[in-house]
């Protein structure tokens, strides 16, 4: 199973969030607290579905800042809006995007006095190489990519990325939209590091993932999408998220997660 930091963002908790503007870097654990003031209102640009309502409406009752939700169903819908003057005051970026983001001077430098909570955070998800001493973000949440499986529509028991080209799966594979997974799911199938450079192995993985592309029933961007395909549509199988077997129990649904 592949894990990774998944949707890495600028998630300022709380009294933070209103406080994304441009400013000098410093040290996330040096800098002291100060009480910022605060906005009536922020652009929260996050996946559809992501954020249940009740918390921002909780957020709302305890600080009385209104926030605007503004969502988007993939990680290229999320980096062209900000491309095209999209203003957000927080974005959820998975961490390959936040690279193309910093690189393309599309953030702000984050102001680590109003960020104290910063400190709480896992030093093995701090300092990482998309964004080197956190300048620009902060980790959200992070999870693990899998096969997600409705058993009721399988023959046998499904144990390997390889099981994902099988002929009886033409037409019923349903796969997150993103690039990175894809490809990584697919080195790591052929035996290769999912983060490879090698020209060679990724021009393999390519024609791999070209084989795979009559299998594909759906691209999709929130786990809503992979449940309703899967028990309602034509799905059978998908690549996906453990989130989205969290999905399925709420819905009353009993899915398989390898």
């Amino acid at each position: 199973m592949m894990t990774y930091v998944n949707r890495s963002a600028l998630w300022l908790l709380m009294m933070s969030l209103l406080m994304l503007v441009a400013c000098t870097p410093n040290s996330p654990e040096s800098t002291p607290p100060t009480t910022p003031p605060l906005a009536q209102s922020i652009r929260f640009h996050i996946w559809a579905d992501d954020v249940p309502q009740e918390v921002l409406d909780q957020f709302t009752t305890e600080t009385g800042v209104v926030v605007e939700l503004v969502t988007y169903d993939s990680q290229d819908e999320a980096i062209a809006n900000l491309r095209n003057g999209g203003i957000y005051d927080v974005i959820v970026l998975n961490n390959e995007y936040v690279a193309v983001a910093i690189k393309e001077a599309l953030l702000a430098r984050l102001d680590y006095s109003v960020i104290t909570n910063f400190r709480n955070i896992s030093p093995n998800f701090r300092d990482l190489i998309y964004d080197p001493q956190n300048q620009f973000s902060v980790p959200y949440n992070w999870g693990t990519l899998g096969i997600v499986v409705n058993p009721q529509k399988v023959s046998r028991p499904i144990t390997r990325w390889a099981d994902l080209w099988d002929a009886e799966f033409i037409g019923k594979l349903v796969m997150w939209n993103g690039i990175h997974t894809t490809i990584g799911m697919t080195l790591k199938m052929l035996g290769y590091d999912a983060n490879s450079t090698n020209f060679d192995e990724l021009a393999e993985a390519e024609r791999k993932l070209m084989e795979l592309k009559p299998s594909v029933l759906a691209f999709v961007g929130a786990s809503a999408n992979v449940v309703s395909l899967l028990t309602e549509g034509d799905g059978v199988i998908a690549l996906g998220y453990v989130g989205d077997v969290f999905v399925a129990q709420d819905a009353g649904f009993t899915f398989e997660y390898i």
